[in-house]
């Protein structure tokens, strides 16, 4: 998939977790290496990083989330 954005100033979020490994019947699928375009460093640059403090949990640590809405 190739994404195209036109805005002058781009956001970008990352939040980094662990997934076991997928299994089919029970079965560890093997890992496939992929080839990867080069990537031009020069046109992006690290801004900051920001801690959020908050009384809420974070949702990563949670056992149970409860969420409802309207649509």
């Amino acid at each position: 998939m190739t994404l195209k954005a036109k805005d002058g100033v781009k956001v970008i979020t990352v939040r980094g977790t662990a997934f076991e490994a997928a299994r089919l019947m029970g079965e560890v699928l093997p890992l496939k290496r992929l080839q990867m375009p080069q990537f031009n460093a020069d046109i992006s640059s690290f801004v900051k990083q920001e801690l959020t403090k908050s009384d809420r949990p974070e949702l990563t640590s949670a056992k149970i989330v409860v969420s409802g809405g309207i649509f």
